[in-house]
């Protein structure tokens, strides 16, 4: 199912983002520091553009992520 995000979403689209941070596989083989990674590539996103955000859910587990801008 693809829904909305929701802020109790944070954490796990934090965590898909470090884990497929290298082209889809994880990127803590160059960047140790997950904090900072995400923090660079997804939480302006979903501080600021939540409502422009998606999840993918499966089983009730997010899955995946959209992120994105409605008007540059």
């Amino acid at each position: 199912m693809v829904r909305s995000y929701r802020p109790d979403d944070r954490d796990r689209v934090r965590m898909i983002c470090h884990d497929t941070g290298f082209m889809g596989d994880p990127v803590d083989w160059m960047w140790k520091d997950r904090d900072s990674f995400t923090a660079l590539f997804c939480d302006w996103w979903i501080d600021c553009q939540a409502d422009s955000a998606l999840v993918a859910e499966l089983d009730g587990v997010v899955a995946g992520y959209l992120l994105g801008c409605v008007d540059s």
